[in-house]
């Protein structure tokens, strides 16, 4: 099947990655934010910017070759990254570890295994270089995928006039020199 391959993208990719991310996510992030439509969209926009433009310089963002699924992960020297949600302190890693903040399929590649194949590609660099995985899953049939991926629960944390969020970590697996 054509656009099936993975690659890290590029600076270049960058608006398409964060429509991308707007039109595959706007259903699930952040609607408890504001009421309107339109000023969600917009919230929701200049967030993935931001979070994409961090990811592109210090992290890594992975793609599928046709730009219909990405990956966002953003490397976190410790737990002191939790500033924003105090809360979720205790469900990170002490250790230095990296976050995924968005996992998209554009929903005409929904079953295609993109998702399972963008996180195995960083799973096994997180693994090389033994770090734990971190996400902040938004419901729990999220959870159930990350599970699946080798995510352990931690307690959940309501956000302030806000939804639930479900931390997970995947700890690092070993893999023995070759």
């Amino acid at each position: 099947m054509p656009g099936t391959g993975l690659r890290r993208a590029a600076a270049h990719d960058g608006f398409d990655v964060a429509s991308l991310l707007s039109d595959a996510l706007s259903d699930t992030s952040g609607q408890w934010l504001c009421s309107s439509p339109v000023e969600h969209g917009y919230l929701l926009g200049a967030d993935f910017n931001a979070a994409l433009e961090y990811a592109l310089a210090y992290g890594h963002v992975d793609v599928s070759d046709d730009l219909r699924a990405v990956a966002v992960w953003q490397p976190h020297p410790t737990d002191e990254s939790a500033g924003e949600f105090p809360l979720l302190t205790r469900s990170r890693p002490d250790e230095p570890y990296h976050q995924l903040v968005a996992l998209a399929v554009h929903p005409s590649r929904r079953e295609d295994g993109l998702a399972t194949a963008l996180l195995r590609l960083h799973h096994n660099y997180l693994d090389t270089e033994r770090l734990p995985g971190y996400v902040e899953a938004t419901s729990k049939r999220v959870c159930e995928m990350y599970a699946l991926h080798g995510y352990q629960y931690r307690p959940p944390v309501r956000v302030p006039n806000g939804p639930w969020l479900y931390p997970m970590v995947r700890a690092p697996m070993f893999r023995p020199q070759e």
